[in-house]
């Protein structure tokens, strides 16, 4: 079966105080099929995350905001939401890590994305793929929910001293405290995991 193709719609990226441009730092700029948001000139913004056609971000004020399709709810920020230190979006879907390091998941509900984070805790980092998503532990190991119909979800057993967390589509990786990668699901055949470095 021929792999699918699938790339972020949009990308945006936060500007630091060292970016060599005449925009403000903590402002977003954007290109692909989204726009930036309309907001209050003076609003900026702390942290961002891409989804399929969506993005999310956290204010410097600690609030979050999102923009772009809609058809499942990823853009509709649940209320009251607060203490938020990471973000990420995946294809229909987006998700929020807070300070006490449990998992907000809001959107698309299918392959039980927004039930199952509502049980994790301990978590550090966060990624969003197609239709699954990744938490890192603060023991370095790896948690992985939602479709796993390419072994995106299948974390590779015994796992550990993992300090960086991403996920494509339908793969997922992570990054040791060695600097080696390990990735796992479609892109990597026969579903088996392996060593990328």
């Amino acid at each position: 079966m021929k792999s699918k193709a699938f790339a972020f719609a949009c990308a945006a990226v936060i500007l630091s105080s060292y970016a060599a441009t005449a925009v403000q730092p903590g402002t977003v700029v954007g290109w692909g099929d989204q726009v930036i948001p309309i907001v209050a000139p003076n609003t900026r913004y702390a942290k961002i995350g891409a989804g399929g056609e969506h993005s999310v971000a956290i204010k410097s004020d600690g609030t979050l905001i999102a923009w772009g399709a809609n058809g499942s709810g990823q853009s509709v920020v649940p209320d009251r939401l607060n203490g938020i230190v990471a973000v990420a979006g995946g294809a229909t879907h987006s998700l929020a890590l807070k300070s006490d390091g449990t998992v907000v998941v809001w959107g698309n509900s299918s392959f039980g994305l927004t039930s199952f984070a509502s049980g994790l805790s301990n978590v550090v980092a966060i990624a969003g793929g197609g239709n699954h998503d990744l938490a890192l532990k603060s023991d370095g190991t790896v948690i992985a929910w939602g479709d796993n119909s390419d072994g995106e979800c299948t974390v590779p057993i015994g796992l550990s001293d993992v300090t960086a967390v991403a996920a494509g589509y339908e793969h997922s990786l992570a990054l040791k405290s060695n600097g080696k990668v390990v990735g796992w699901g479609r892109t990597f055949g026969a579903r088996a995991p392996r060593p990328l470095i």
